[in-house]
């Protein structure tokens, strides 16, 4: 059978425009790309001097409410020595305001609360020395001796803590050192409790008796996560309040 010219003769052909486009579309990306990437960068360039504006407003401000407080401050001052001036008897008022009474107040309170303090810190250092567990570990030869020291321990402390001075003691540590002592007292009870099993048959060490034991000994260690907590609050707290610094609970 002869070929069909007419066909071969219609097989499209690719026009040299065809060509072009093909070869210039690449080109035609690469070109948006970088747009969109300098754009992009524009963006952020812009974003970030609005920033800067706006800390520089922020700076500005704070600056002007600064110079206004110290203005009144300043006013409130010559206002009263004025006055003092005028009237005799407000005189001693007048030098009264210039002390700042409150502040010295304050920093008394601060520094009998810092001592106050500390001596918890003393408290809780001298506890953990003497009942501090064997060496070699709690074995059935030093058992009775470290509940014996774990139990007179936990009352001494808890005796020390509530024989402390609380006058113009922040409320918030005193109520700390109240649960410090509670706690002290509910150690050397389970100690005490832990002593009297050693010596039991072992249907109460694994009785009721021994359940009470061991269900004590979890709470005192839930809760001195918590008292551990509740003391950084304070310290913190304190530290804001006073100005000084409050070491950290032991």
């Amino acid at each position: 059978m002869a070929p069909d010219l007419d066909a071969e003769t219609e097989r499209p052909v690719a026009s040299a425009s065809d060509e072009e486009s093909s070869q210039a579309a690449p080109s035609d990306a690469s070109a948006a790309s970088r747009t969109g990437d300098d754009h992009a960068a524009l963006q952020h360039k812009v974003d970030q001097l609005q920033r800067e504006l706006e800390a520089e407003r922020l700076r500005n401000e704070i600056a002007q409410l600064r110079g206004e407080i110290g203005a009144f401050r300043e006013g409130s001052t010559s206002a009263a020595n004025r006055d003092a001036n005028r009237n005799p008897a407000a005189r001693e008022q007048t030098t009264q305001l210039a002390g700042s009474p409150s502040t010295t107040t304050n920093a008394s309170a601060g520094a009998k609360t810092l001592a106050y303090w500390n001596r918890l810190n003393d408290i809780i250092a001298r506890e953990a020395s003497t009942r501090s567990a064997p060496a070699e570990g709690l074995s059935a030869a030093n058992a009775a001796d470290f509940l014996s020291r774990r139990t007179g321990a936990g009352r001494d402390a808890s005796n020390a803590i509530r024989e402390l001075d609380s006058t113009d003691i922040a409320p918030e540590a005193t109520a700390l050192a109240d649960k410090l002592a509670g706690w002290y007292d509910a150690n050397a009870s389970a100690a005490d409790n832990g002593g009297s099993l050693l010596n039991a048959d072992a249907a109460s060490r694994r009785g009721q008796p021994g359940r009470q034991y061991q269900s004590s000994e979890r709470g005192l260690q839930e809760s001195v996560a918590e008292i551990n907590r509740e003391g950084e609050r304070v310290r913190a707290s304190m530290t804001r309040k006073y100005g000084l610094e409050f070491p950290p609970l032991r």
